[in-house]
């Protein structure tokens, strides 16, 4: 079975204060892409401002208003906003206690699904959990990419919640919870906590909508680009308003050429994506690899790799494909090996480029980098 690496940036849960429960901002579709205040390491902090402003705009403009209400024993639901573009789906809601007891509703990101299918990557400050009084109305919000591809067309947005009536004890705990964990209620009741009203599901219709894709890839061709002891090969590079996507591969004239040049193991090279403009402008990407070289047809070899930003806080026309080396203590920015990816409707260009500028940086060096490998889920961090 096919072993993968995958490398998950999440600047977002590092860049952004969550909004507080009740805010208006959570209702807000756009607003799950603010970037408010620039991060050490922003090269031009000033331009990743107005270009986060105009990109947010524009998804406002995708944004589906909604104003259905759903009604169970204990709870009613209200909608408000809805996006469902290029597999990305997102909704706001509010959520009120029918009841005149005191509810906590639990949930998690695996109890959502659209049409069957469970999310692959959850974005962070969503709404599963929430302590209610008699009468209280909360703002909710949840939004994610499914592990399945939806072609254009109808679907249903799922969420499975637990509602119940807690003891005082259980008040008294959840109550506690929320106290510390500030916008995260991290409580999950225990038997004597409380009873089971109902189990619900949250059912919203959307339809999903194709994105306005821009390549990189001129006429579609494949991008060939000779490099120092290998040859890069793009296949896919491809932005839309919600994801951009990339296909590549790394070829070698032999195996032991392709082994001694790993993209895996202690020693190993990585790709991150950098505005050429300098901007900041990922929240999370997401890259995978396979565990071993493969033979190709005409006797070379190739690594394959395949990478997905899965937010992001605007679209730069212009983008580095950088890759550089891991070291086993660090990364060696002598190394950096720089592609240039043009999106445009038009035409697609690309430029190569070797740095040996000591002092680069791109969003790998700013943010958290978690490994995960092959089935064993082992973690190195």
């Amino acid at each position: 079975m096919r072993k993968w690496i995958a490398t998950l940036l999440m600047l977002a849960l590092v860049a952004i204060p969550a909004w507080a429960e009740g805010e208006s901002g959570i209702l807000d579709i756009e607003n799950i892409f603010l970037y408010e205040t620039a991060v050490e390491g922003d090269q031009n902090p000033e331009k990743s401002l107005a270009a986060n402003a105009a990109y947010r705009a524009k998804l406002a403009s995708l944004v589906e208003k909604l104003d259905d209400v759903y009604e169970t024993e204990t709870l009613s639901f209200h909608t408000k906003q809805a996006l469902a573009v290029d597999d990305f789906t997102a909704l706001t809601w509010q959520v009120t206690n029918r009841t005149d007891k005191t509810l906590f509703v639990d949930g998690s990101d695996f109890d959502v699904d659209f049409e069957g299918v469970e999310y692959d990557l959850c974005g962070g400050r969503n709404q599963y959990k929430y302590l209610l009084a008699p009468g209280e109305t909360v703002d909710a919000r949840f939004h994610g990419v499914p592990f399945g591809h939806f072609e254009p067309g109808e679907g249903t947005l799922r969420q499975k919640l637990t509602v119940y009536a807690l003891t005082e004890e259980g008040l008294q705990k959840a109550e506690k919870a929320r106290r510390e964990g500030g916008n995260e209620l991290d409580f999950n009741p225990e038997d004597g906590d409380g009873e089971v009203l109902e189990k619900v599901t949250f059912a919203v219709p959307l339809t999903m909508k194709k994105g306005e894709t821009r390549s990189a890839l001129k006429d579609g061709q494949p991008l060939v680009v000779p490099m120092d002891g290998y040859e890069l090969r793009v296949s896919q590079a491809e932005m839309s308003e919600v994801a951009m996507r990339l296909k590549l591969e790394r070829v070698y004239p032999t195996k032991e050429a392709a082994e001694a040049d790993p993209g895996v193991g202690e020693k190993y090279w990585a790709y991150s994506l950098v505005a050429v403009d300098g901007t900041t402008w990922i929240q999370a990407y997401y890259g995978m690899i396979s565990d071993n070289a493969e033979e190709n047809p005409d006797g070379t070899w190739s690594w394959h790799y395949e990478g997905q930003v899965y937010y992001m806080f605007s679209q730069p026309d212009e983008v580095w494909l950088r890759s550089r080396d891991f070291t086993g203590s660090g990364y060696d920015d002598s190394t950096i090996e720089d592609v240039k990816l043009t999106f445009s409707e038009e035409k697609a260009d690309w430029q190569t480029r070797v740095s040996v500028i000591a002092c680069l940086r791109d969003a790998i060096k700013r943010v958290p980098q978690m490994v995960y490998r092959g089935e064993n889920n082992e973690r190195a961090i």
